[in-house]
């Protein structure tokens, strides 16, 4: 039986792609083989509600959003007001994950990047914790969690490889959305990742842009697309061969190559992000 870890970045719009990547790996492999997922963002919410076994609630959240009401931005989701709550609501006392969950958040009171274990949490710290992952820092000021503020972790590691990095994985699955073919970390962990990226080029804005008509036909194209590449990779048990396949296949990309450190990620964009939004912040502390 094959250790599986799963990487979903944070992708606001986007993560009806990311719905349907994971009904895909659910559907293709054993809840046992699933050991571990991290995420950022919306991909915190889609790997909780496939956690819980309720991933129809993501779907569901997404198509409750009215652009009329809510505004056509999908910072909506991240922002004050219904949207946040009705995340919540999902998640009650009794549930509980099938995998070892780790969610990036952004505690900017340390100025670092922290990856919260979510299947460790108690209820009330769950709670917490997913308004503090979504909490755009442009929109609200973010969770006061143990007397530090937590905010969006995808604006300082997008693709939160590094809780995955000491797990005992024979593959990871990693879905994300920049035209990039990154080599993560080290070529001991990069040879088992099999990167899924090869979605629609849309404009940067689009990302943001959001239509709930649009969610059915972006799941649908995540679904077939794992779907196809899980199939063509795993066609033996034979570790060397999937391995060797997995190369193939982020070989296949057309994208640019680019290395990826999370060490140098992170500290270059909390430099950025702190920078960026000083004042704010600044403002935010005055008047908490």
């Amino acid at each position: 039986m094959a250790k599986i870890g799963v990487l979903l970045s944070g992708a606001a719009s986007k993560g009806a792609y990311e719905y349907g990547f994971l009904k895909a790996i659910g559907e293709f492999f054993e809840k046992d083989e699933i050991k571990c997922v991290s995420s950022a963002s919306i991909g915190m919410l889609a790997a909780q509600t496939f956690g819980i076994g309720k991933p129809e609630e993501f779907a569901r959240i997404w198509k409750s959003i009215n652009p009329k009401k809510h505004g056509r931005l999908f910072l909506t989701y991240g922002g004050p007001g219904p949207i946040r709550d009705e995340i919540c609501k999902v998640f009650s006392p009794d549930t509980k994950l099938f995998f070892e969950h780790y969610v990036a958040v952004w505690n900017f009171t340390k100025s670092k990047v922290e990856y919260i274990p979510f299947h460790e949490l108690s209820y009330e710290q769950t709670q917490q914790y997913i308004r503090g992952a979504i909490a755009i820092p442009i929109l609200v000021k973010g969770e006061i969690i143990n007397g530090d503020r937590i905010l969006d972790g995808a604006f300082v590691d997008n693709i939160p490889a590094y809780p995955l990095m000491e797990k005992d994985l024979d593959y990871i699955l990693c879905i994300y959305f920049d035209n990039h073919k990154y080599f993560f970390e080290n070529e001991a962990f990069d040879s088992k990742i099999l990167k899924f990226y090869d979605f629609p080029n849309d404009k940067r804005l689009e990302t943001l842009v959001f239509t709930p008509d649009s969610f059915d036909e972006m799941a649908k194209y995540g679904y077939e697309y794992t779907l196809k590449v899980l199939n063509e990779v795993f066609k033996t048990d034979d570790k060397a061969e999937i391995l060797a396949a997995i190369k193939r296949n982020n070989d296949l990309q057309q994208a640019d190559y680019k290395p990826r450190l999370t060490v140098d990620v992170v500290l270059n964009k909390i430099n950025v992000m702190t920078r960026k939004y000083a004042k704010r912040m600044s403002n935010w502390e005055k008047t908490d």
